[in-house]
């Protein structure tokens, strides 16, 4: 029996400042169109923590300092092939929220408030990971893609 499985390591980022929370119309995922958070796949040689925050300047233009690992989501791929998502959270304190921060090729970037965000369409893992981060849980978050 195979022990072992492909993995594709990638982050996410929870930036607050204040009751606001930093999002992206992502619009190049394979996924279904949803907002989502930045955060992208980790280099060869590149810690997890190094990651997140080069991909936030990377898709957002902003420099972020000691982000917090909160949780992951184990995504089953099928073909014993798995996708990783580490779910960090940053605090962003800037007086004025620029709205969007950025814009590129993956979609617009903008701030909104945890209220808002509340009503807005996320796909089944966004939605997941935000209101695990909500109910301050730290946990592993498991999907398949028989569940998507």
């Amino acid at each position: 029996m195979k022990r072992t499985t492909e993995i594709e390591l990638t982050n996410m980022c929870i930036i607050k400042n204040g009751n606001a929370v930093l999002v992206m119309n992502k619009t190049d995922s394979e996924f279904e169109k949803s907002l989502t958070f930045p955060g992208g796949h980790v280099e060869p040689a590149e810690s997890i923590q190094d990651s997140v925050i080069r991909e936030v300047k990377e898709e957002t233009g902003l420099t972020i300092e000691s982000p917090q690992l909160k949780s992951f989501v184990n995504f089953d791929l099928g073909q014993q092939n798995k996708e990783l998502i580490f779910i960090y959270e940053a605090e962003y304190n800037a007086k004025i929220l620029k709205t969007p921060v950025r814009q590129t090729y993956e979609g617009k970037v903008y701030w909104i408030s945890q209220e808002q965000l509340k009503q807005r369409q996320m796909n089944q893992v966004i939605n997941a990971v935000y209101s695990s981060w909500l109910k301050g849980e730290s946990k592993e978050l498991y999907f398949s893609v028989q569940d998507s």
